[in-house]
């Protein structure tokens, strides 16, 4: 009876809940993001390397002009502005990462919410043959003790 009721009770749940799968995205499609952003990660880091030799080599050429302050604080400029891009360049890589992170678990709840039904019924079915082998071995227990008090009464 019980089973019989998580049973309804979990499909009348499953049928009410509301399916919020972001709207799912072919392979070709996915495939295409995360080259994006692998594309992105490494054009970030290749930038954050020149922006770091264009810096060194400005540093040096610094030393030959007469504003030395002005043309090292310059360079830093420009040095931060180029990992500033990097970074935006990074952010967006890892959106990307994390919208198919979050779409995949999306996917992977949807599919739980779906098969939510058809594990309860499993689920019931097997406390149900559970409940019968107990009460099985109750009394196979019980016809047991019935005939050694029996056997016992016999000796009497």
């Amino acid at each position: 009876m019980k089973s019989a009721l998580a049973i309804l009770s979990l499909a009348l749940f499953s049928a009410w809940a509301p399916a919020q799968t972001p709207e799912p995205l072919g392979r070709e499609e996915r495939n295409r993001l995360m080259e994006r952003a692998r594309a992105l990660h490494e054009e970030a880091s290749m930038l954050k390397q020149e922006a770091e030799r264009q810096h060194a080599l400005a540093g040096q050429a610094c030393w030959d002009k007469v504003l030395v302050t002005r043309c090292q604080i310059d360079a830093k400029e420009a040095l931060r502005e180029e990992k500033t891009r990097a970074r935006r360049m990074e952010q967006e890589a890892r959106d990307i990462e994390r919208a198919e992170r979050h779409r995949k678990l999306a996917e992977k709840e949807a599919r739980h919410i779906e098969e939510a039904p058809e594990r309860a019924m499993k689920a019931a079915e097997q406390a149900e043959k559970n409940r019968l082998a107990r009460e099985e071995a109750l009394r196979r227990v019980e016809r047991k003790q019935a005939e050694a008090a029996e056997r016992r009464n016999r000796k009497e």
